[in-house]
């Protein structure tokens, strides 16, 4: 299908032109987590920012793995793209969802029943949505060796 193709095109370009060729994770990394660094002195979310930075690591060290694995096997890292991207994307997400909850405890006496729904939200995000960015990467780092055997014929 076009939409699975064109994920994997942008995952491509993610992984090998983005991250790989004009390391632009570093960049990513340091804003985000100065950014974050912040946030972990509000009560009201520091478990949502305990959880960010466990992910954030996660999404790190898979970075790392990329730029070691691209040394020695490209159809390792060519067959962890889509994973990576999705990584890539919870988190993002996860990081958008931080910012929301800081606005939404900051604003709440505001408007009580609109910021509930966003924190509740982002609650539902952290727990049941943001886990799924560990199994991507467990199945990442497994490897190509059974993708590039499969007899498609």
């Amino acid at each position: 299908p076009i939409y699975e193709g064109t994920n994997s095109v942008q995952a491509i370009d993610l992984v090998f032109r983005k991250i790989l060729n004009n390391k632009i994770f570093e960049k990513f990394l340091l804003q985000i987590t100065e950014e974050v660094k912040n946030y972990s002195k509000d009560k009201n979310i520091s478990l949502q920012v305990q959880k960010f930075q466990k992910y954030l690591e996660l999404l790190n060290n898979f970075t790392l793995w990329l730029a070691e694995k691209n040394k020695s096997s490209k159809n390792d890292v060519s067959a962890a793209c889509n994973d990576y991207l999705k990584v890539f994307g919870y988190i993002s997400i996860a990081h958008s969802w931080l910012k929301i909850l800081k606005v939404s405890y900051e604003k709440y006496d505001q408007n009580k029943s609109f910021f509930e729904d966003k924190i509740n939200t982002a609650t539902y995000y952290f727990d049941k949505i943001l886990p799924r960015a560990q199994s991507h990467y467990l199945s990442a780092i497994t490897g190509s060796k059974s993708m590039m055997k499969a007899n498609f014929n």
